[in-house]
């Protein structure tokens, strides 16, 4: 939301609404703002769970009618990053969003600790990640990405599946993220195996939110089937 949405609530209100999510997932989030938010979330009886246990204002919300338990994953409050780990009737889902630098291997060590627990529990890894692979998620000429290993190693070694990929293929290029000369792909969506079965699911990016400048990320847009 770029350091808690500020004066352009309004965007991403109306964003939301064309959207009509189930799940909403906010990175950037700040507590005590906008007092809109939760008017918009309570219209659409929906509750809401959020962490700003990192090192800056900066936190996580996901809302959502099905909302159970939200417990923090953050691993202390030592970066500016915040994980939120939700418990859904029949699933799982940690919400992300990562510091930058080095000081993400403990976000993926989450992660992987996550996958671990849930074992044949569906599970949803989603958010800012401030990571890709260093090939085919950045413009050849973008800074190199730290921690790229641990981002590969999430679908490499611990079976979990990039959903945009596997919904656009493995050569497909799509930026979340702009400087005036690069793009980046910073924002996913990785589901484990049961996941996948349960839910089929595709995963979209929509770059309203980026272009309309009421965001600097675009947004990740991820379908269902039951």
């Amino acid at each position: 939301m770029r350091a808690g949405g500020g004066s352009r609530w309004a965007g991403i209100l109306d964003f939301l609404e064309v959207h009509a999510p189930n799940i909403v997932v906010l990175a950037e989030w700040r507590t005590g703002k906008p007092s809109q938010l939760e008017g918009w979330l309570s219209s659409k009886a929906m509750n809401w769970a959020f962490a700003n246990d990192g090192a800056t204002k900066n936190g996580v919300l996901v809302a959502s009618d099905q909302l159970s338990i939200a417990v923090t994953a953050t691993p202390r409050c030592e970066s500016p990053g915040t994980l939120l780990r939700v418990q859904f009737d029949s699933w799982t889902m940690l919400a992300c969003y990562f510091p930058n630098g080095d000081a993400k291997a403990k976000y993926f060590d989450v992660c992987e600790t996550v996958a671990k627990d849930c074992g044949p529990r569906p599970l949803l890894i989603v958010g800012d990640l401030n990571t890709g692979n260093q090939l085919v998620d950045k413009t050849p000429s973008g800074v190199k990405y730290a921690c790229s290993e641990r981002f590969d190693r999430l679908s490499q070694k611990e079976g979990l599946v990039d959903l945009w990929r596997r919904t656009h293929g493995p050569e497909a290029r799509e930026w979340t993220w702009r400087t005036k000369q690069n793009g980046f792909r910073l924002d996913h969506a990785f589901g484990n195996q049961s996941f996948v079965d349960k839910f089929n699911p595709t995963c979209q990016y929509d770059h309203r939110p980026r272009e309309g400048n009421f965001s600097d990320h675009s947004a990740v847009v991820i379908s269902l089937e039951s």
